[in-house]
């Protein structure tokens, strides 16, 4: 238990709370409080608004905006981003940020998580052909859909389906009123509606609750950890140099800017990584 004794403000309509709270009042010992604010207006996973901003700078305008309706002098904000992976080739993961702002210590202190663990699938709706047996893949109903097509006003899309009825509704309405594009179901990725994310918003809030209770020897400041890698390894077989490979962690703080190396994550590096073993 910590001995923050305060109140942290979190901006979110769909259910955040019950992830994050739990997790900062075990280990910070603080309130975590919803604030209705219409975080929609950063951008959607639907598409309906663009999103225009990187995970982290949608995560941090979102946090100063509870900060300035709250009242209260810290906020935490969250942001996914779900989609093909950029190092691994046709796998889909779920990179989900969070964002701590404190106006009293005056920190700003942030944690990703990375996990190949999301239930994120599209299906081109084209008559039954193919529904039944992605409603399955697609864990529904526990895992809630979106039904979207292009109408005579422009797109068309419906959110937060969790009944069988509701979906043969929409998927009735959006034929009669589609301009000929196809319509599509798909995962809603909202983290209310999607259980897999849900996952992975409360392992990066651990994460980052850690990270806030965490002091800089130097400072005493909220946030000390892991922000860098210390790179370039040889390989124990040919002996090659591998610049990037990871060698050990930086340990930083973020008011300060305090650093010095933690652990070491590897001694060297295995054939099978090295960069001439396998070019």
């Amino acid at each position: 238990m910590g001995s923050f004794n305060r109140q942290v403000a979190l901006p979110t309509l769909h259910q955040k709370g019950s992830l994050i709270a739990p997790i900062f009042y075990e280990v910070l010992g603080v309130e975590v409080i919803e604030i209705a604010i219409d975080t929609d207006q950063f951008g959607t996973f639907a598409g309906d608004i663009e999103r225009s901003r990187s995970p982290l700078d949608s995560a941090k305008a979102k946090a100063r905006l509870a900060l300035e309706v709250s009242g209260l002098d810290a906020a935490v904000a969250s942001e996914g981003s779900i989609g093909p992976d950029f190092e691994i080739p046709f796998v889909t993961s779920d990179v989900e940020t969070l964002v701590y702002l404190d106006k009293r210590e005056g920190v700003e202190i942030d944690e990703s998580f990375k996990s190949f663990d999301i239930l994120a699938l599209l299906h081109t709706f084209e008559g039954r052909h193919g529904l039944e047996e992605f409603l399955v893949k697609a864990d529904f109903p526990r895992h809630q859909l979106i039904v979207k097509c292009m109408g005579p006003d422009g797109l068309l899309v419906e959110k937060g389906i969790k009944e069988r009825a509701h979906l043969e509704y929409v998927i009735k309405r959006f034929q009669d009123l589609k301009t000929g594009d196809e319509i599509t179901i798909e995962s809603d990725l909202r983290a209310h509606a999607s259980p897999t994310r849900q996952k992975n918003i409360k392992a990066v809030a651990k994460i980052l609750a850690q990270r806030i209770a965490s002091r800089c020897p130097i400072c005493n400041k909220s946030g000390f950890g892991r922000r860098s890698w210390k790179r370039g390894l040889f390989c124990s077989d040919c002996g090659g140099f591998n610049e990037e490979a990871i060698r050990s962690e930086y340990l930083n703080c973020p008011s300060c800017e305090y650093r010095h190396e933690g652990k070491v994550i590897n001694a060297s590096i295995e054939a099978r990584h090295c960069i001439f073993c396998n070019p």
